[in-house]
């Protein structure tokens, strides 16, 4: 889909990795909630978004996944999502 390899990508691939891994998903309320906010977005084709290449249906469910422009921040309570301090947190214990 010619979406560049940034460290943001990377790391966006990482966390969703994880979350993948460990079961970690949103309530359903969220990922429908995702899942309209990108049904009308001029960024979306077909199933895919043409900004990160990812499954819509698929990322909308991960809990640690954000829209690459911001359209997703709001419709998810920070307590939700593992901040970077909390991985450190979990980390030094």
């Amino acid at each position: 889909m010619g979406v560049p390899l940034t460290k943001r990508t990377l790391e966006d691939l990482r966390r969703a990795g994880m979350d993948i891994i460990t079961g970690n998903h949103v309530p359903d309320e969220i990922r429908e909630a995702r899942e309209n906010k990108c049904m009308t977005c001029e960024h979306r084709r077909e199933a895919r978004c043409d900004l990160c290449g990812c499954f819509i249906s698929y990322k909308a469910k991960l809990r640690n996944s954000e829209c690459p422009i911001g359209k997703w921040s709001g419709l998810i309570t920070e307590t939700l999502v593992d901040s970077p301090s909390e991985e450190k947190a979990r980390e030094e214990d």
